[in-house]
């Protein structure tokens, strides 16, 4: 059993604490850990991960200057991202030609609407892997999930 470095066992939350056993665990899996920017554009959001928006998921940077949006660096930079994918299939196409099977992960927050605060937002810190290979690799996927969940008590 992963125990933190007062050697107490890790908890179900996940707070900026834990991060770097989930980060150690998923390493020792095979992972390698992608480093993905938080600001994204908004076809990276949406239209890339065929999903809707309904105008209560993602957080929209307003800009002051709309004649900034015509310069290509600004327009990738428009939206907090509402979900790790985008980013990780990007990284996963980018390194399509690399040796297989790519193993690769991201632990990251999201940026989701939140009435209930007074920033109009709350992050939520998430975990995503990616496996691209010949094959499916379902028990590698199986056998990390079986590490990573008893271990944080999920």
């Amino acid at each position: 059993m992963v125990r933190s470095k007062c050697g107490n066992k890790v908890k179900g939350s996940w707070g900026i604490g834990e991060q770097p056993l989930v980060r150690i665990l998923i390493a020792m899996c095979g992972y390698m850990e992608v480093l993905t920017w938080i600001l994204c554009s908004y076809k990276e959001n949406f239209a890339m991960l065929k999903r809707k928006d309904d105008k209560s998921t993602a957080v929209v940077i307003g800009n002051p200057a709309p004649q900034i949006l015509r310069f290509a660096s600004t327009s990738t930079f428009l939206v907090v991202r509402s979900s790790l994918m985008a980013g990780i299939l990007k990284t996963a196409a980018h390194n399509k030609d690399h040796q297989k099977p790519i193993k690769i992960f991201k632990v990251g927050d999201v940026t989701v609407f939140d009435e209930l605060k007074d920033v109009g937002s709350t992050n939520h810190r998430q975990l995503a892997a990616l496996y691209c290979g010949a094959t499916s690799g379902f028990e590698v996927k199986l056998c990390s999930l079986n590490i990573i969940f008893p271990n944080m008590k999920i």
